[in-house]
């Protein structure tokens, strides 16, 4: 009687351990997004081939960062205006004023 429960009693504790952890998904991590975005939209050769092996570098526009990653959870401007950051969960993207990516990292 009291090893049933002893396991009667210790299920519910265990089973309530288990936690499933989810993670936010962007844009650029579905693959036949990218394939589709790359051919709807007009974007240089090594822009595309940049896209689809999931590498970003300087020069990219907002909008293109915007549509491959959502919407920033935060942004800062600075107060000349000359430089914007957008703050995503784990990294971020540094805009100049012409709205070009001069900066991006991980955190």
């Amino acid at each position: 009687m009291g090893k049933r429960f002893l396991i009667i009693l210790t299920f519910p504790f265990l089973a309530g351990c288990c936690v499933k952890y989810s993670f936010k998904k962007y844009p650029i991590d579905d693959k036949e997004f990218v394939k589709n975005y790359i051919k709807k939209e007009k974007l240089p050769e090594d822009v595309k081939k940049a896209i689809l092996h999931g590498k970003i570098f300087a020069g990219f526009e907002k909008k293109l960062i915007r549509d491959l990653f959502g919407e920033p959870e935060s942004k800062y401007i600075s107060e000349t205006e000359l430089m914007e950051v957008w703050f995503y969960k784990d990294f971020y993207f540094g805009f100049d004023k012409d709205g070009k990516l001069v900066k991006y990292g991980k955190y």
